[in-house]
């Protein structure tokens, strides 16, 4: 996990198959994270949608040809880390998928730090779906936005209105 940039905390759950639910290595796994123990039946397993590389030394045993893959799509669809062998056992990961919900047509969209290429393409597909009008695109560098958000920041626009003398939020330009 730590290649990846994924922290132990990070861990929602640990899943695999009932037939495993008792295992303590599985048990302890999933102590140690702090996270919930997921089980799913074999039937479970084999109605997730999707591509897996089956075993079928694994389907002989559990009557499911990947456990770990599965398992990990059970909890959240979205693979991160594909079959992984490790020390005699093998893991998968799977993630969460932020859903973001915008109004029918949405007057801004505050994109905020890091590359801009990601998220102009993120903004691409709102105005192309004529959710958001092109001139209500904003990106913000992170540390402007941090500079803006802390106690008794001023509105810095210049906007003539409050010529940047305003208390943020309170001048609406």
């Amino acid at each position: 996990m730590s290649e990846r940039g994924i922290c132990a905390e990070a861990i929602a759950a640990v899943a695999s198959i009932e037939l495993k639910k008792d295992e303590s290595a599985i048990l302890a796994l999933a102590e140690e994270l702090r996270a919930e123990l997921r089980v799913y039946t074999a039937e479970e397993l084999l109605e997730l949608p999707g591509e897996y590389e089956d075993s079928a030394f694994v389907r002989r045993m559990t009557g499911v040809g990947n456990i770990c893959e599965r398992a990990a799509a059970a909890v959240f669809l979205k693979i991160l880390v594909h079959k992984t062998r490790y020390r005699g056992v093998t893991l998968a990961l799977s993630m969460k998928q932020p859903r973001l919900r915008f109004p029918e047509r949405s007057s801004f969209l505050l994109i905020t730090g890091g590359a801009w290429q990601g998220k102009r393409h993120f903004a691409e597909r709102l105005i192309a779906g004529g959710r958001l009008s092109p001139e209500g695109v904003l990106y913000v560098e992170e540390k402007r936005l941090q500079r803006w958000t802390e106690p008794g920041a001023q509105c810095g626009a210049g906007c003539g209105r409050c010529r940047g003398g305003a208390a943020w939020g309170a001048c609406r330009h």
